[in-house]
């Protein structure tokens, strides 16, 4: 339950928001991209998620996620082009209520999390990283005993230094109902928002996204015009911890402090210097010093919305025509596609338990053929992007399709089937003529 075949989902370093690596069917380039194309109510999303955002996938909310569906092989090709080579992830968000009841659901939820290391690299402590080095100076394999004179008196985890127990709190409202337009149709809606403020494992690693989501879904006359109107705004706030400082945390000589407020320091951090007390360059550098003085840090703001408009023709209900409208807008750092689908297929395996005489069968009822069905239909989608820049892309797929269901043949189960009884040419091995019965 859950899984997809060919679904794999390797996850990322472990940061706020950090992006999971996807892949559908594996790899299919060396150099360009094997991100699959994710679709968000109908509006496709760069794979890069954009400036100032980890992956594309940051700016939705998972509580508004109605639906997750993946695309493979010639499903996804034929919707979305070469842009579909790597598969297509389709998110739908939640819609407004279509109950009976206008009364509007309010959903309210909170929770919070805490993260932590559960296993730190195995390293020597001071006294034992002291111990060792004497050894090796005992034993020749050091040919100086000037490495002692390196040692401080210090007992540093320099792990620990730089590592925190990691909280997180999350919390989502959402309003949903409808509102009756008599006898035009219905309304239904659905407004959401959500927050999460997440800390990180390594320290000074934090991230606060915002999000707002609005919905409107009327259907009118009659239900023969359906309308789906979508908006999505999120804000996300990033403070990037230096990542560099977890080899140097495994490296650095743990009887050194993490501070040093002497004249040898640096802003009040303990540096490696060279015996002429100029700072060593080459040595290892102060893990907490690393993360603390780097600041790197973004903003970014992003909108999503679409419009989607499916009309069936009066007197000709089953032509439709799907009109959709995309928008995404961002301060983010194939203009013309389309499809054509042509079909037809002949259903030969309309089944039915028949009752049947005993003897020649050895059972009162038979699975067997009740008639056949004939379908056939054609969707042609014309993509047209005609406005395009590094913050804002225009998007307009209109779609027509045709599609109909023929039955061609029936039986009546009520009448059964009519058989006849052949005699083939041969005797089995029990002597007894072999008899085969064919249905008509």
């Amino acid at each position: 339950k859950g899984k997809v075949p060919g679904l794999h989902i390797i996850p990322g370093d472990g940061g706020p928001g950090s992006g999971s690596t996807i892949r559908i069917r594996g790899a299919a380039s060396l150099n360009a991209s094997n991100d699959p194309l994710i679709v968000i109510d109908g509006v496709p999303i760069a794979s890069d998620g954009g400036f100032g955002m980890s992956n594309p996938l940051d700016m939705i909310n998972p509580n508004d996620i109605e639906s997750f569906t993946v695309l493979k092989d010639a499903s996804s090709a034929a919707i979305y082009g070469s842009r579909a080579s790597n598969g297509v992830i389709l998110i739908t968000t939640k819609k407004g209520a279509r109950q009976v009841s206008e009364l509007p659901q309010i959903n309210f939820d909170f929770q919070t999390s805490v993260s932590h290391v559960s296993k730190y690299v195995d390293v020597m402590d001071g006294p034992t990283y002291k111990a060792f080095v004497q050894s090796q100076i005992d034993a020749g394999v050091i040919d100086t005993a000037d490495a002692m004179g390196t040692m401080g008196d210090a007992n540093t985890n320099w792990q620990k230094e730089i590592y925190q127990i990691a909280p997180s709190y999350e919390g989502n409202l959402s309003l949903a109902g409808r509102v009756s337009l008599g006898n035009v149709g219905v309304l239904p809606y659905r407004v959401s928002g959500g927050f999460l403020a997440q800390d990180g494992v390594l320290k000074t690693d934090h991230m606060n996204r915002g999000t707002v989501a609005v919905n409107v879904s009327p259907t009118l006359f009659d239900n023969h015009l359906s309308i789906n109107l979508n908006g999505k705004g999120v804000f996300t706030g990033n403070n990037f911890a230096n990542q560099g400082a977890i080899g140097q945390a495994v490296r650095m000589n743990p009887t050194h402090p993490v501070f040093d407020s002497s004249d040898k320091g640096i802003a009040g951090y303990y540096v490696h210097r060279k015996s002429n007390g100029t700072v060593n360059t080459m040595a290892v550098q102060n893990p907490v010093a690393l993360i603390t003085q780097k600041t790197d840090i973004s903003n970014a703001a992003r909108f999503i919305g679409n419009a989607q408009f499916d009309y069936k023709i009066h007197g000709l209900e089953d032509l439709r025509i799907n009109l959709n409208l995309g928008l995404d807008y961002a301060f983010l750092d194939s203009r013309l596609y389309g499809s054509l689908d042509v079909y037809y297929r002949q259903t030969r395996d309309l089944l039915w338990d028949y009752e049947v005489p005993t003897p020649p069968y050895q059972y009162t009822t038979l699975l067997a053929n009740a008639g056949q069905m004939d379908s056939y239909g054609a969707e042609l989608a014309i993509s047209v992007v005609p406005v395009r820049t590094k913050q804002f892309s225009w998007i307009t797929t209109p779609t027509i399709s045709y599609n109909k269901n023929y039955i061609t043949k029936l039986s009546d189960p009520s009448k059964g089937f009519n058989y006849k009884e052949t005699t083939s040419g041969g005797v089995g091995e029990n002597g007894i003529m072999n008899t085969n019965t064919q249905i008509l």
